[in-house]
């Protein structure tokens, strides 16, 4: 009986190395057929494997241009951010939300949010679960100055009431308005519409 075991592990021992160095000798010996990519004198082309390819961008209109020159920088993303963020609330996490909200914000607007952060934290005690998640639709830049801004930011909205409830989904329009600090746009109002 040990004879057998012993002959079974020199075989199973032999059939691994001989499958060991078949793999080794099929990596080495196999051909390779991939092509490295060619950069032309130009750098503007690659031909691979005898194929050129050739991204064509395609310009910006001039509507374009001129609605990206006429956003200042970030107040778009910071509208839409800030928007989504004071719109949502959740009666599990009472006014975090509002609380992140704090360094995009004016003296100002911070008030009106420690205002708004009490009176979610009030209503954290009731047994319901009560939500609204908001999401930014669309921007629309209204007055632009050097140091002022105002925006309409259009939303969705979906109210929970209750645990396993279907939301309930509203439109809804928020007016932010931003003044300039230094370098950056701070939020310094906002009006539900």
């Amino acid at each position: 009986m040990f004879e057998n075991k012993r002959k079974l592990v020199i075989i199973l021992l032999i059939a691994g190395i001989v499958v060991l160095l078949l793999l080794i000798a099929i990596l080495f010996l196999w051909p390779k057929n991939a092509v490295s990519p060619k950069i032309t004198d130009d750098n503007s082309q690659i031909k691979n494997q005898g194929i050129k390819t050739n991204v064509d961008l395609i310009p910006s209109s001039p509507d374009r241009i001129r609605e990206e020159q006429s956003y200042p920088l970030g107040l778009k993303q910071l509208a839409m951010s800030f928007a989504e963020r004071y719109g949502s609330y959740s009666s599990d996490s009472g006014s975090k939300n509002l609380n992140d909200l704090v360094p995009l914000a004016s003296s100002n607007m911070i008030a009106k949010i420690n205002q708004s952060s009490q009176l979610a934290d009030q209503s954290t005690s009731t047994a319901m679960f009560r939500g609204f998640t908001t999401k930014a639709l669309s921007f629309e830049l209204g007055d632009l100055k050097s140091d002022t801004a105002s925006v309409i930011v259009s939303t969705q909205r979906l109210t929970y009431l209750g645990p396993g409830k279907e939301p309930n989904i509203s439109y809804r329009k928020i007016e932010l308005k931003f003044i300039k600090i230094g370098t950056e746009w701070k939020v310094d109002d906002a009006v539900w519409k």
